[in-house]
């Protein structure tokens, strides 16, 4: 289970501890979340056992004041021994810094009744094109990322059952365009000029001359040609061809 509090909300996380399909026990336990950001910030604190045998737990932690997204584990001491068990992913949002909404992809593809799988769909869509980009986004995020993350994201949502009929195929904006499903040449083009239109400023490797974007996915090896700079360069690997890729 996943979390997304804004900033200024109460920070409220719950979950139900598993071994396997087996609910832990929790009787006589000791339990502890412990949520870390990349950026090193924590988020820590006893919990309270509502459950025992079902092994749910809850936390409460007062406020969110710092933005990011937090992993992390519950800590569970019972009769001296320490385990810990996977923590639900906690989201808090800097409203000014959010890539999309539901809504704005409610305005694309209509609204959904499952709120989780846009959000999943908007993550997606971030990663995606933050993969691309070698200019880092500003807060208040610009109206043109908000619409190019919602245009990928309501494709995401409204791509045809992966097992059905119909293959799903992945490929990426540098390149080609982002899909999970065969569309028409035209509507792959179609993609391909809408959302390099939108956010060319931001990506990689676009010639001042032309205005043409070229891949940002794939650099000569070594930080010191990457058009990108220090900026990008974790998001590339070398590969075994000596090149650096996403």
């Amino acid at each position: 289970m996943s979390g997304r509090v804004y900033l200024g909300d109460s920070i409220v996380v719950s979950d139900q501890l598993m071994d396997g399909e087996t609910p832990v026990d929790l009787t006589g336990a000791e339990v502890v979340l412990i949520l870390l950001a990349e950026g090193g910030d924590t988020i820590t604190g006893p919990a309270t056992v509502d459950n025992a045998p079902e092994g749910r737990v809850s936390y409460s932690g007062g406020i969110a004041t710092t933005a990011g997204i937090f992993n992390g584990r519950w800590q569970v001491t019972k009769s001296g021994v320490v385990t810990s068990y996977p923590a639900p992913v906690l989201r808090i949002i800097n409203p000014e810094c959010e890539w999309a909404t539901p809504a704005d992809v409610a305005a694309i593809v209509g609204p959904s009744s499952d709120t989780d799988a846009v959000y999943a769909a908007i993550d997606a869509a971030q990663a995606l094109l933050s993969a691309h980009f070698c200019q880092p986004v500003e807060c208040p995020v610009p109206a043109a990322i908000r619409w190019a993350t919602s245009v990928i994201a309501g494709h995401i949502i409204t791509r045809p059952d992966p097992n059905g009929a119909q293959p799903v195929v992945a490929e990426t904006i540098g390149d080609y365009s982002y899909r999970y499903a065969p569309p028409t040449e035209t509507q792959v083009a179609d993609l391909i000029r809408e959302v390099r239109s939108m956010v060319w400023p931001w990506l990689c490797g676009w010639a001042k001359s032309s205005g043409t974007i070229a891949s940002p996915r794939v650099w000569p090896d070594g930080a010191d040609v990457l058009p990108c700079g220090d900026w990008a360069l974790p998001l590339y690997q070398p590969d075994a061809e000596g090149l650096m890729r996403s």
